[in-house]
C-alpha cells in the first residue's frame, strides 16, 4: 500500500508539473511563437544582402559553432553578428550530420574562409587522436549529439583559444569582456551564466557520484576556453567513468555539465559578467550578447527582437 501511494503521488506531481508548464510557459507564448515563425521566413530573404566579412586567419583565437540544417539561417545570423568584431578569427562550422557543403554556399560567401567540419571528418579525427585512449568519451560521443562541443571543437584548428557559441546567440555590440577573456593568457575558461542549473543531475547528486561539487549555472551556449589537451580529456574520462552507471550519458545537457566540471577542476575559470547572463523577457538595450535559449518565452525573441537590433546596430 505505501508503495502504491508513493507511485500515485509521483504521478500526480508529474501531472501538476505538466499543467504548470502549459499554463505558465507554453500557452501565454504561443502567439509570440507563431509570429516569430512568420518573421523568420521574411528575414531569410535578407541573408543574401549581408555585408561580406573577409578573414585573415589570426592565430590568436578561432570560432567554433555546432549547427544543423534546421538552424542554418540562425547559424549564419549568429556568426555574422560576431564576425564584425572578430573578422580575422577563422570560423569552423561543425555539422551535426544534417549540414553538408552544398547547404552552406551562401554562408561561405558572406564569411569567406569558413570551414565545414563534416560528420565523417569529425569521426576520422576523433578515431585517429582519442578513440583508443578514452573509451568512455568514445561512448559518450556516439550517443550524445552535443558531445562535439566538448570534444570535436578542440580537435580542429591550431589556435590556443576557442570562442564557441550556439546558433541561437546574437552579438549586438563589441563584447569587451569576451575579448578580455580571449587575450588573457592565464584565463582557462569563461562562460555565460544560466538562469538555473540545466544539468542532468542536481549538484548534490553529482557530488555523490564524483566527489566533486560542480560549479553552478554553467551554460555552454557562449564560452571562451583554452584548447583542451590530454590532461583535460583524461579528467573528462574519469568523470564519465563515474557517471557511466547512472544512465545519464544520453541527456543533451551533459556536455554542459562536463564543461562545468572542467571549470571546477582547473584554475583561472570565471563566468562572464551579469550582462552576458541568460535571462527571461525582452532583450535589454544594455545587453552586448544574448543567448536566446530554446524555450518559448525566449527563442521567438531571436527573430522578433534580436535580429532587428542586430541589423540596425551593424549597419551603423
Amino acid at each position: 500500500m505505501p508503495q502504491e501511494k508513493a507511485k500515485k503521488q509521483s504521478k500526480l506531481r508529474k501531472i501538476a508539473g505538466r499543467a504548470k508548464f502549459y499554463i505558465f510557459d507554453h500557452w501565454p507564448y504561443y502567439p509570440m511563437e507563431m509570429l516569430s515563425k512568420k518573421r523568420r521566413v521574411n528575414l531569410r530573404k535578407d541573408i543574401p544582402t549581408l555585408r561580406q566579412i573577409d578573414c585573415a586567419e589570426d592565430s590568436e583565437c578561432e570560432i567554433h559553432v555546432l549547427c544543423s540544417l534546421s538552424h542554418l539561417d540562425m547559424g549564419i545570423w549568429s556568426t555574422w553578428s560576431f564576425k564584425k568584431f572578430y573578422p580575422n578569427y577563422k570560423l569552423y562550422i561543425h555539422s551535426d550530420g544534417s549540414l553538408q557543403e552544398k547547404h552552406i554556399k551562401e554562408w561561405k560567401r558572406i564569411l569567406p574562409g569558413s570551414e565545414l567540419i563534416s560528420e565523417s571528418d569529425s569521426d576520422q579525427q576523433f578515431n585517429s587522436l582519442l578513440s583508443a585512449k578514452y573509451p568512455h568519451i568514445s561512448n559518450f560521443r556516439k550517443i550524445n549529439p552535443y558531445s562535439k562541443k566538448l570534444i570535436d571543437f578542440h580537435l580542429f584548428g591550431r589556435a590556443k583559444k576557442i570562442l564557441m557559441f550556439d546558433s541561437d546567440v546574437l552579438c549586438f555590440r563589441e563584447p569587451t569582456e569576451i575579448t578580455k577573456a580571449i587575450k588573457c593568457k592565464e584565463r582557462f575558461i569563461a562562460w555565460n551564466k544560466d538562469t538555473r542549473n540545466a544539468y542532468p543531475c542536481t549538484i548534490d547528486e553529482f557530488a555523490k557520484y564524483t566527489n566533486i561539487r560542480v560549479l553552478e549555472l554553467f551554460n555552454s551556449g557562449l564560452v571562451v576556453t583554452k584548447r583542451f589537451d590530454n590532461k583535460h580529456f583524461e579528467f573528462i574520462e574519469t568523470i564519465l567513468e563515474k557517471l557511466n552507471t547512472k544512465n545519464i550519458n544520453k541527456t543533451n545537457n551533459l556536455e554542459q555539465a562536463l564543461y562545468a566540471f572542467c571549470a571546477t577542476r582547473f584554475e583561472n575559470a570565471e563566468p562572464l559578467p551579469d550582462n552576458y547572463t541568460v535571462y527571461l523577457g525582452k532583450t535589454k538595450k544594455t545587453t552586448p550578447v544574448r543567448h536566446y535559449v530554446g524555450v518559448k518565452r525566449i527563442r521567438p525573441r531571436f527573430f522578433l527582437e534580436g535580429l532587428k537590433r542586430t541589423l540596425s546596430e551593424h549597419q551603423e
